[in-house]
């Protein structure tokens, strides 16, 4: 808390060594607590077909097997289990969805399977220390080390990235590379350089790898390219000059991107190293848009990548029976997304919030770029998600996480610096936020903050909750309790 308190002063900052030891030390306390509540897990809804899809690609080059998650988050989890030398069926899949889950599971735990989880979930942890390091640089970057120190500890006591930060699942993935993508466009409209252009078009692709919602960066970019135009300039003519180069810009990092999608597919259309094409569900509820059919026939994507995307955009559409606050809706209501967020934050973070309000507007005055560099994407993507007919959880609404968690602790250290009672409230929030998160451990993916009653409550207000994670619990439970019912 020391720390925190000096490190909003206008006079105090670290040397550069000190800053590296402090970013060194917050990661090591992240991952700590990833690897020391995973491994209290059990195999939750989507890992055994993650990783056999990520396994097979490796081992077979084949993406038969769950074509609708892109294969980058898969593929790094798989990785840690290649020297296992596990046996697996390289012949192109043919089944459902129900097929695909109970193949995965068999193949899963006939191996020796709690060591190969333990390794894929500590590989594809790689993703939610990228994102730390990711938040301290773009804070850095963007503000000053006191933003920094701030918004990379209320990240890795955020018990929303501390639930799916170990998980092998690509919600984290893309939440990191999302945000990566921003900042590389960020420092490219600073200093406008070939390796920035460049280093946008490849995070921007490894993005598109990580998960289908990631093409929302397409028209984030756009609105980012023409924001940016608009700040600096008061001759109408040179900014519109501004805007065009910027967009041109942004239609170049999207041609890369789609090169990078091709090299993560293996350079090949077919979802099969044999050329089998995939086929749609056999009820035709998937009905591919005619750009995407265009797009397809002049084979312009990978066609797994394509038929995933159609899956993915079905799934969003899909209009069914909501649980939300102890009632049933015939579809989500739009409060859904603000709901979650009241939930499954801290309350200290929501504190946080509020206060960061009212420092925002103080920041814009001095950092305009910077601050809608943060709010833009993070209020394009929750927007997205409103627009959804679906919310199956707070997973998400992850990629948002990153851009509020600086943009709070930016707001924060502003009104901290200029209030005085400010300066004690925000270390004392955030060591309260530390706090909430601390005590639901090991149970993140249930969080609710201490207004709802906590982790042991939330299933009265939300639904997927329970991914079949709580198996060890429940045993020992049942084990201290054998003669209830």
């Amino acid at each position: 808390m020391t720390v925190i308190a000096k490190s909003v002063r206008n006079n105090f900052s670290l040397t550069p060594r000190a800053e590296w030891l402090t970013l060194a030390l917050l990661c090591i306390v992240l991952l700590g607590q990833l690897f020391l509540s995973a491994r209290q897990l059990s195999q939750t809804a989507d890992e055994a077909t993650h990783l056999y899809a990520g396994y097979r690609y490796l081992k077979c080059g084949d993406l038969t097997v769950s074509p609708e998650h892109p294969p980058l988050a898969k593929i790094v989890a798989a990785a840690a289990l290649l020297p296992m030398n596990l046996t697996v069926d390289c012949s192109p899949f043919e089944g459902g969805e129900i097929q695909q889950v109970l193949t995965a599971q068999a193949w899963l735990y006939n191996q020796n399977w709690r060591p190969a989880l333990d390794r894929a979930r500590i590989a594809v942890s790689v993703f939610a220390l990228g994102l730390c390091l990711i938040v301290w640089m773009a804070a850095r970057r963007m503000f000053d080390g006191a933003t920094a120190i701030a918004a990379t500890v209320l990240l890795i006591f955020e018990p929303n990235i501390l639930a799916y930060g170990a998980l092998v699942m690509t919600d984290i993935a893309v939440a990191c590379l999302l945000l990566f993508a921003v900042f590389a466009f960020y420092l490219w409209v600073r200093n406008r350089t070939t390796p920035f252009l460049l280093l946008t078009g490849l995070a921007t692709g490894l993005a598109l790898l990580a998960k289908h919602s990631a093409v929302v960066l397409v028209p984030i970019l756009c609105v980012l390219a023409v924001a940016d135009a608009l700040i600096p300039h008061a001759n109408p003519r040179r900014t519109s000059r501004a805007v065009l180069r910027n967009l041109l810009a942004v239609a170049l990092i999207c041609a890369v991107a789609v090169g990078i999608v091709w090299v993560g597919y293996g350079m090949r259309f077919a979802a099969s190293p044999a050329g089998v094409q995939l086929q749609p569900p056999a009820d035709g509820t998937l009905k591919t848009p005619q750009v995407l059919l265009a797009i397809k026939n002049y084979h312009l994507l990978p066609e797994a990548y394509l038929q995933g995307f159609v899956t993915a955009l079905s799934i969003s559409g899909h209009s069914g029976p909501a649980f939300l606050d102890a009632r049933i809706y015939p579809q989500p209501p739009w409060f859904s997304v603000p709901f979650y967020m009241l939930i499954r934050n801290t309350s200290a973070m929501l504190a946080l919030f509020l206060m960061a309000i009212f420092g925002t507007f103080m920041a814009f005055g001095k950092r305009p770029r910077e601050v809608l560099f943060l709010l833009i994407p993070a209020g394009i993507f929750l927007a997205v998600c409103m627009r959804s007919s679906m919310i199956g959880g707070i997973r998400y609404l992850l990629p948002a996480f990153p851009f509020l968690l600086i943009a709070v602790a930016a707001g924060c250290v502003e009104l901290a610096r200029r209030v005085r009672w400010a300066h004690y409230a925000v270390p004392c929030l955030v060591v309260l936020h530390g706090i909430s998160s601390l005590h639901a451990y090991p149970n993140y993916l249930s969080y609710a903050n201490e207004f709802w009653g906590g982790p042991a409550n939330a299933y009265k207000y939300l639904p997927w909750l329970d991914t079949g994670q709580a198996y060890p619990e429940a045993k020992g439970y049942l084990e201290r309790h054998p003669a209830e019912n």
